[in-house]
């Protein structure tokens, strides 16, 4: 703990600070599938097939060939080069994630004349059995694997695409990153032809890509932040301390000051950030209340805490919540006190129903002279539970006879 309140650090440490960068969401993150293989094997089977209505053509395709040729130079296949977009493509197509295939017939033993199996992975190792999916397909010669990453392969991922080179079977790795960058090489060939639509659902396509990438870098603003904090952590820690001292302080001074009132909270927690307080024994010896579960009176601790506003709501909850809109209607013609509105929040069927809700900028009305608990006294006094004019009697006593009818 600090040994005297000082701040002055404070707008050196603010100030030390980098603006944080923040990335546009794009709709994958939105609707919360970033990460999702199927999905994103969807989208490429989509964008592989040159007969959908995204009007990129063999974009894709032609982009894919291009990366084969990059890899493996003169020891790419030759048929690669006679591949015409005469294609269908298949989705999980004997647990392949995306398969392209020749609409021309081979002969009597080989359904397809050639074919280009895609396994798909975004976060997953390569677990697969890739032989087992090479068989699958009836294809003599004319075949090509791509194993498609995010990241680059392990050592054993590495090894297990050499021992089924070593068998006859080829699978060039290729990552999002990779396809992508040649895909944007190559749009302008299309993009007078393409739909808008589809222009900005590639792109947001890109964009999750790029998302995905960006999670595993670091991050130099944070890096900064991160110093700036262990910098300066022992008077952070004494400011939480003190954050959570005051929040003690306003949480024994709001208990203390309702149950004069005839309220307390069913715990006495003092570290909470809101509290529901309800009607004590006591309340209901006077004949106020039949039901002690009727209602009860919220206040937002942080609000005082932070803001020096008090905010309380008189609400209905449980098996009661469902007379809310007939009690509200049985006061729309009352006068009410100075802070006080009708509550807007809640419903007939749901958990809690505002009737009343009181919300007091406190520097606005007191002086600093004033304590807490004399302001919390005053304002209450002249709200809720004025002598004159008591709400909460007033609504107790409308409720009971709604219940009754």
């Amino acid at each position: 703990m600090i040994s005297k309140l000082d701040f002055n650090w404070l707008d050196d440490f603010i100030a030390n600070l980098p603006e944080e960068l923040k990335d546009r969401r794009n709709i994958f993150e939105i609707a919360g599938f970033p990460h999702w293989e199927q999905v994103n094997s969807n989208f490429l089977a989509f964008y592989f097939d040159n007969k959908e209505d995204h009007k990129f053509e063999s974009l894709f395709f032609d982009s894919l060939i291009e990366l084969i040729h990059l890899k493996l130079g003169r020891l790419a296949p030759q048929f690669l080069d006679e591949l015409t977009p005469d294609f269908t493509v298949f989705r999980e197509f004997e647990f392949i994630d995306i398969l392209i295939v020749s609409n021309n017939k081979g002969n009597n033993k080989y359904s397809y004349e050639w074919a280009i199996l895609i396994e798909n992975k975004i976060h997953a190792n390569l677990y697969n059995d890739l032989k087992t999916y090479w068989n699958c397909v009836n294809v003599k010669s004319k075949k090509i694997g791509i194993v498609l990453t995010l990241k680059p392969l392990s050592d054993d991922e590495n090894s297990y695409l050499q021992k089924l080179k070593s068998e006859g079977i080829l699978y060039v790795h290729i990552t999002h990153n990779e396809l992508l960058s040649q895909v944007s090489l190559n749009i302008y060939q299309y993009f007078k032809n393409s739909d808008d639509r589809h222009l900005l659902f590639l792109k947001e396509y890109i964009s999750n890509i790029n998302y995905l990438y960006s999670e595993d870098k670091s991050n130099p603003n944070m890096e900064t932040k991160l110093k700036e904090y262990q910098i300066n952590f022992k008077k952070i820690k004494a400011i939480s301390e003190l954050e959570m001292e005051l929040r003690r302080y306003i949480s024994k001074m709001v208990f203390g000051t309702f149950k004069k009132f005839g309220f307390e909270p069913t715990n006495t927690k003092d570290s909470s950030k809101s509290k529901h307080l309800y009607p004590v024994k006591s309340f209901f010896d006077n004949g106020k209340l039949k039901h002690p579960e009727e209602f009860r009176i919220y206040i937002d601790i942080d609000d005082l805490l932070c803001y020096n506003n008090f905010f309380s709501a008189y609400e209905l909850h449980s098996d009661f919540v469902e007379y809310g809109g007939k009690l509200k209607s049985k006061l729309t013609n009352l006068s009410l006190p100075q802070h006080v509105q009708f509550g807007e929040r809640g419903k007939d069927t749901g958990t809690f129903y505002h009737i009343f809700i009181l919300d007091i900028d406190l520097s606005n009305h007191f002086t600093d002279k004033d304590s807490l608990s004399e302001k919390l006294e005053e304002i209450l006094e002249a709200t809720l539970f004025n002598d004159k004019n008591n709400l909460v009697q007033l609504t107790t006593d409308k409720l009971k006879r709604i219940i009754k009818n």
